[in-house]
């Protein structure tokens, strides 16, 4: 009885997290199309997080009458912790800069896109870290259907042709585009070769078109299945935690004035249009750099007050890298910096998946409001990767479906 009582709440475990994630990838990915009131009166009622924490709470609950502790058998157990670490250093520093020039309540919300998706999978791996392959596969399919209805009666031959590779510009552009990649990279070490569901990946980022995305979509195609197992050699986690440490410094330098001159004489084209409209966004915050005085979220917050009103896109900087380093200083993107990549040091693909993300926070936002979705994702992908040795994931060969399979449910 305890056995089927146990199996049960894994199984009633799965479909929460799966329901939630489709409500937070429906709600964050809709943009236009007939299902854009759906989306939107989800995100205006904060169904997502209401689900979010009734799910949590029920996990609570299983751990605590099975009276376990959290990380079962020491999954994900360092990789949260360094991932908490380097929130909690941010969080540190905000408070320093918040004593020092006043309080402001935005920053409770910032902190919550960062940590809501890390509890989560907490609880998740706590409860049941059995069926992440199984979550990741349905969530796959969820990012897919999601994409095709947000462009319900674009997908034809005229809106794909229209994609400009040169301009970067798609009717289909979505911030998707780096699930694509990370499924694809998922799927590409999950079966150790090129796949339909791969594809798939490849095709859709090119879909939806983010530069950096298309690129390592198309490197992870041709190289990923040649990567071998094996720990990150140091000087390669030296050289990428210098880069990404470096990047603010080298952003502030490409977003000078002096800089975009230069470009302009060289090349002939307008350094603001080349980085469509990133290079006024930035100097703008630049230039104002006192205003960014209330530690994490302070630049978001700026933008919003001053920049972005009316427009959502102009509210933040599309850079969090940079954005990091303005809020909480060298030490905070150092910290938040090397932690991440610690927690993917044993793995190459972890660091690959990190590394792509990494790449994203140069010129783009994949950290905060509009991504608690995409990092339950992340997260759940690490512990995959981390742990597809010593695990026995449902459907990798170690563990049978009859072996997990429900009977009637009883609490």
């Amino acid at each position: 009885m305890n056995k089927i009582q146990n199996i049960n709440k894994k199984t009633i475990a799965y479909y929460l997290v799966l329901i939630t994630i489709a409500i937070f990838i429906f709600s964050e990915y809709i943009y236009f199309g007939p299902f854009q009131p759906i989306s939107d009166l989800l995100d205006d009622m904060k169904v997502k997080y209401i689900f979010m924490f009734f799910s949590a709470f029920l996990f609570l609950i299983f751990i605590i009458t099975r009276r376990k502790k959290l990380f079962k058998s020491g999954v994900f157990k360092k990789e949260a912790k360094l991932y908490l670490l380097a929130i909690g250093t941010l969080a540190i520093i905000t408070v320093f800069y918040q004593i020092k020039n006043g309080f402001n309540s935005f920053v409770i919300s910032e902190f919550m896109y960062l940590l809501l998706p890390l509890l989560f999978v907490i609880l998740i791996v706590s409860v049941d870290y059995i069926n992440i392959t199984r979550i990741l596969d349905n969530c796959f399919y969820v990012v897919v259907i999601v994409f095709l209805l947000g462009n319900i009666g674009m997908l034809n031959p005229s809106s794909i042709m229209s994609i400009s590779f040169s301009g970067s510009s798609s009717p289909f552009e979505n911030g998707s585009s780096m699930l694509f990649v990370l499924f694809e990279l998922y799927y590409l070490t999950r079966y150790g070769k090129r796949n339909g569901k791969s594809l798939i990946c490849l095709i859709l980022t090119v879909l939806t078109l983010k530069r950096i995305s298309v690129i390592m979509a198309v490197l992870f195609f041709i190289f990923a299945p040649m990567i071998k197992d094996k720990k990150i050699p140091r000087w390669v986690f030296g050289l990428t935690i210098v880069f990404f440490c470096a990047m603010p410094f080298l952003l502030e330098f490409f977003y000078s004035n002096s800089f975009a001159s230069f470009f302009l004489a060289r090349f002939g084209i307008d350094f603001n249009d080349f980085t469509m409209d990133r290079f006024t966004r930035t100097a703008y915050v630049l230039g104002n750099v006192d205003q960014i005085k209330y530690g994490y979220g302070s630049v978001t917050y700026f933008l919003t007050n001053n920049y972005g009103k009316g427009d959502v896109a102009n509210r933040s900087l599309h850079s969090d890298l940079l954005r990091i380093y303005l809020e909480c200083s060298f030490v905070g993107i150092f910290v938040y910096n090397i932690c991440y990549f610690l927690s993917a040091k044993k793995d190459s693909i972890s660091f690959l998946l990190l590394f792509t993300i990494f790449l994203q926070m140069i010129f783009n936002h994949p950290i905060g409001a509009g991504t608690v979705g995409n990092w339950i994702i992340i997260y759940l992908m690490i512990v995959y990767f981390n742990y597809r040795k010593e695990v026995p994931f449902y459907k990798e060969g170690r563990i049978k479906r009859r072996k997990i399979k429900l009977g009637k449910i009883e609490f």
